[in-house]
Formats: C-alpha cells, sequence, structure tokens
C-alpha cells in the first residue's frame, strides 16, 4: 500500500531531483486589501540529499494561519485510502490485465516490468490506471526518488507542533477516483505510453526539474501541460484544468476571510493561462512574484 501511495503522490504531478546548486522555485502572493495567499508550485518526489527552501519561503511560512494541500497523502490513518485502492484498482476477480492491453504492447509491459525488477504478477491483477502508476513508483525509486524528500511532505511535517492549521483541497479517496474514472481505453493508452516513451519521460522530467529549480514558471507550463493537453486531452482536463477551477473558487472564497494563507500544489497547476495563477487574477486579484 506503501508504494501504491507513492505511485499516486508521483503521477498526480512532477517528480525529480535537484542539482545540487542553489534552488530557487518561484514563490507567488495572491492578495486584496486584508488577505494574502503565498502559492508555491511544488515537486512530490525529491532526491533526499535536496535543498529547496528559500528564504522567502520560510519568510511567508512565518506569517501563515494555515497551508493548503492537495490531498492528506501523508498522515498515519492510511485505511481509507486503501479501501478506496481496492475498491477502485483491482480488476474484477479472475480477470487479468494481459486480457486488456494488446498483445504486442503486453510484451513491452513485460520486457519493462522486468527491467524494473517489478514481478509481472504484481500488476496482472490491477486497472491500468493503477499499473501504470505501480510501473513509474518503481521506475521512481531506481532513480532515488522519495516522497519524503518532496516539498510537499516536507512542508506537512515542518508544521508538526507549529499550531499552523493543515488544510486540504481534496481527499486521498477523491485522487483516486479522477483516475479511476477515465474510460479503460484511455487507461490502456497510458500506461502503454509509460512503458514505450519511459526514456523520454525520464528526459522530460529532468527537464521539468531544471525548469522549477530555476524559477522558469513559463518553461513549466510548457513541458508539463503543454504535452499533456496535446497527448491526453482527457487527462488534461481532469487532473489539471477541472481542480484548478474548483481550487480557484475555494481561494476565491477563501480571500472573504482576513488573514495569511499558503498553499502548496503541483507545479502543473500554477502557469499559464488556466493555471491558478492566471484564474485568480481573472478574478480580480492582485498577483505578485515574491
Amino acid at each position: 500500500m506503501k508504494l501504491i501511495r507513492i505511485g499516486i503522490i508521483s503521477v498526480l504531478a512532477m517528480l525529480g531531483h535537484l542539482a545540487t546548486s542553489q534552488a530557487e522555485p518561484a514563490l507567488f502572493s495572491i492578495s486584496d486589501d486584508d488577505t494574502t495567499i503565498y502559492l508555491l508550485g511544488t515537486v512530490h518526489l525529491l532526491d533526499p540529499n535536496s535543498q529547496w527552501r528559500t528564504e522567502a519561503i520560510d519568510a511567508a511560512l512565518r506569517e501563515v494561519d494555515a497551508v493548503y494541500f492537495e490531498a492528506d497523502a501523508y498522515s498515519a490513518d492510511q485505511s481509507a485510502m486503501q479501501a478506496a485502492v481496492l475498491e477502485h484498482g483491482l480488476l474484477p476477480q479472475g480477470e487479468q490485465l494481459s486480457e486488456i492491453v494488446p498483445e504486442g504492447d503486453w510484451r513491452s509491459v513485460t520486457d519493462y516490468a522486468q527491467e524494473l525488477g517489478l514481478p509481472i504478477e504484481v500488476i496482472q491483477p490491477l486497472q491500468p490506471w493503477l499499473a501504470s502508476i505501480t510501473l513509474s513508483t518503481f521506475s521512481a525509486a531506481r532513480s532515488g526518488l522519495s516522497p519524503t524528500a518532496g516539498v510537499d511532505f516536507s512542508l506537512y511535517i515542518s508544521l508538526n507542533g507549529s499550531g499552523v492549521e493543515r488544510r486540504f483541497f481534496e481527499t486521498v479517496e477523491e485522487q483516486i477516483e479522477f483516475f479511476a474514472d477515465l474510460p479503460v481505453e484511455i487507461q490502456v493508452q497510458l500506461l502503454i505510453e509509460s512503458v514505450v516513451h519511459a526514456d523520454e519521460e525520464r528526459q522530460l522530467i529532468d527537464d521539468l526539474i531544471t525548469a522549477w529549480v530555476a524559477g522558469d514558471m513559463e518553461r513549466v507550463d510548457e513541458l508539463a501541460n503543454g504535452s499533456l493537453e496535446s497527448d491526453f486531452p482527457e487527462i488534461y482536463e481532469v487532473i489539471i484544468l477541472r481542480r484548478n477551477q474548483t481550487w480557484v473558487q475555494e481561494l476565491s472564497t477563501l480571500m472573504v476571510s482576513p488573514g495569511t494563507y499558503f498553499v502548496a500544489v503541483g507545479a502543473a497547476h500554477v502557469p499559464g493561462e488556466q493555471g491558478v495563477l492566471n484564474l485568480m487574477r481573472e478574478a480580480g486579484f492582485a498577483v505578485e512574484r515574491e
């Protein structure tokens, strides 16, 4: 179940490792007369040696009344998520994934699983979306990436004992359903693409992290959202666009409550025409880069 949790977190946004040079991730503020929301795009899996916190981030965190995360994927009680995975992530009893994936593509899946050291029996009973996540999990682990080194988890843990409230836009169960509700043919396509183009995806991840480290959010948008929107429009609609719109509605309501808040969500959600920043700007709020 721990591996499944790591995989869910990784697929919902970007993952990667930081170079040894000083990172300068982009921090933004959204404000009106009596409310400020700091917004940080995050990476959910990082090399344990990564150093990404800046003075601007630390200063913002010292001011806040609450910190918002995508979902509570880090608490000790994972029973609800485990139940959701069992409900939405397994094929009907007696069915196997190899019966859904075309024969030629299944050979590629088998070869890739063998390359990762993952017994094919592990993914045979899984729905295609969960099989894709499981393979991504093992690939990330081979690259030395860890969710406990990721920005979200690090922020979550750093709030222990601080008195700062942790809030969440979604439940983990809802995040699972985002993938489970995709048409089966789209799930299969996602699985095949993640296997056939594994090397290209690794390079894309490196490029994304390089852009994030430099605070180049235009490049992040181009790499993360451009390819996703063009190659998997159904996934982009569900995973990026609709969630951005929902979060902006919640943040617009939050702006009515005087105070200072911090939002940490996957970096792919922040930039671009349909990103949280621009949607908040269109809603009439002042947006600045810190």
